[in-house]
């Protein structure tokens, strides 16, 4: 099943704010280590998404880079156009990272909804960072995405260290 967080030596990884939640996706052990304040940062590749939604589930901030910053392969030419002239008088796109907080373990991203938010923005190969902004009814962190044009990496932090300065980011799970 999509979207959980397994290791077959050590088993399944919890989300910090509620053991019986996952952290989600290949990068979701460290997402969990970061967020528990085990480690200052860690690196991943965010090929469906898989930087973006353990940041937005463990309430960690995220970067995936502008396609090409660190190498990998895929891309729609046309979509890329499209964005681009859309984008032509922003600097960023603000939108959902998830369209819920994280899930329960054994309740994977299974449909298309769970991938949409993050998708789009793989195929343009744009950078988008995911920061804190707010806490679900359960107590669960809720990210929101910040997508930059091209080459504007700094831009989606910038905008994502300022949201994290207005709405707290970062916070301590209350789960031991």
């Amino acid at each position: 099943m999509l979207g959980l967080t397994n290791n077959n030596v050590y088993g399944r990884t919890n989300n910090s704010y509620d053991l019986s939640r996952t952290p989600c996706g290949s990068s979701g052990g460290s997402a969990a280590l970061v967020a528990a304040g085990g480690a200052a940062l860690s690196l991943g590749s965010d090929g469906g998404g898989t930087i973006r939604q353990p940041c937005h589930n463990t309430g960690i901030a995220g970067l995936k880079t502008t396609h090409g910053r660190i190498p990998r392969t895929g891309s729609v030419y046309e979509y890329r156009i499209e964005m681009l002239t859309f984008m032509a008088d922003y600097d960023v796109i603000i939108c959902p990272a998830m369209p819920t907080a994280a899930k329960l373990h054994h309740h994977g991203l299974v449909e298309i909804n769970d991938f949409s938010h993050m998708m789009v923005h793989n195929l343009t190969g744009w950078p988008a960072a995911v920061v804190r902004c707010g806490t679900s009814n359960e107590g669960l962190p809720v990210g929101v995405q910040i997508v930059a044009r091209p080459w504007q990496d700094a831009t989606a932090l910038a905008v994502a260290g300022h949201l994290e300065k207005v709405f707290g980011g970062w916070r301590p799970s209350t789960v031991a």
